[in-house]
């Protein structure tokens, strides 16, 4: 090897390309490929969607959680009932939920508003 040790790059010769016949069963195999690569891109698009569907459903079970915490936290902090909600529920107008039920019998401002409304009506 002269001049310091580097070898000569080698360059490539470009290779005429001819037209190679295709046989009937060539042809049925090369559209028997190409079908599975559609249904394989149909099959990974399926996948995608999947994922997408479960990453939004853990999405909603977060939000639901932080729905749930919150309303223990407003339960701890003692946040009443509207008092048009109390006013509906005395005169029979709605059915309080289960969390408005239970905070109504724990809660002395709400059962308060609730004893003042029942004498009034």
């Amino acid at each position: 090897m002269s001049g310091g040790g580097q070898r000569p790059l080698l360059q490539r010769i470009p290779v005429a390309t001819k037209e190679v016949p295709v046989t009937p069963e060539q042809e049925k195999q090369l559209q028997h490929i190409e079908t599975e690569l559609a249904i394989a891109s149909k099959k990974l698009r399926l996948v995608q969607l999947r994922k997408e569907i479960a990453k939004t459903e853990l999405d909603t079970q977060a939000v639901m959680l932080r729905l749930t915490q919150f309303i223990e936290t407003a339960d701890r902090e003692n946040i009443h009932m509207r008092n048009q909600r109390i006013i509906n529920f005395v005169t029979g107008a709605i059915e309080l939920a289960d969390y408005e039920r239970q905070h109504l019998h724990e809660c002395t401002v709400c059962q308060t508003m609730c004893d003042t409304v029942m004498r009034v009506v």
